[in-house]
């Protein structure tokens, strides 16, 4: 791997989901956390992070992911009344928005979270210019393929919320065994990825807050 031009921007996902997950992403050495305001109950570790809200709109699985994407109103509401949630609890809009199982990419959706993003002044939306890092698995097949869609049809309103050129997820590579371009790479762990694999990339680089 090539690692000297690289810029990466950790994120943490799913903190509130589970105790044991959010010890670990408060010892992971991540500033950036997403934040599951429907599940989690204790967020006071969190005062020193950049905190955003991964948007939570239920279902675990492929199945329920498809079936989220035609019910656009609900969505709609489900997330207004998580970002005024996680307003009343920190004080302040999210530092970023995401979604729990990348939802807010399908390109039915999209314009959904781009629309609360305007409307709530979100600095930084989850999406990235040329898609992932490299296709490994179906998920990131998919991932990948809703960000080309969503630049196509909404490339110039993204401009404003993008951050990142590549997704790297620690979901869907067992090593790191390829090239990592030089570019801005999001880096997305959640707690149950290899450990190892996240210290392999905090030590390349410095995170950027």
């Amino acid at each position: 791997m090539i690692f000297d031009m690289i810029q990466k921007i950790f994120t943490a996902d799913d903190y509130g989901k589970f105790k044991d997950g959010d010890n670990l992403i408060l010892n992971s050495g991540i500033n950036r956390i997403s934040v599951m305001v429907n599940r989690g109950t204790d967020f006071s570790g969190l005062a020193e992070k950049t905190l955003g809200l991964h948007a939570d709109f239920g279902g675990e699985n492929l199945a329920d992911f498809f079936m989220l994407m035609f019910r656009r109103k609900y969505v709609k509401q489900q997330l207004e009344q998580q970002i005024e949630k996680f307003i009343k609890i920190f004080g302040k809009v999210p530092n970023h928005l995401d979604t729990h199982r990348y939802l807010h990419l399908h390109p039915f959706l999209f314009s959904v979270f781009l629309n609360a993003c305007d409307k709530y002044k979100i600095p930084y939306l989850r999406i990235t210019r040329k898609g992932v890092v490299k296709i490994s698995n179906m998920t990131s097949l998919i991932v990948h393929g809703m960000v080309k869609m969503d630049n196509l049809f909404y490339g110039k309103r993204i401009d404003k919320f993008v951050e990142a050129d590549y997704f790297l997820s620690l979901d869907w590579y067992k090593k790191l065994d390829f090239k990592i371009p030089d570019a801005i790479i999001k880096v997305i762990y959640h707690p149950e990825n290899d450990y190892n694999l996240l210290k392999q990339l905090q030590n390349k680089n410095e995170e950027k807050n």
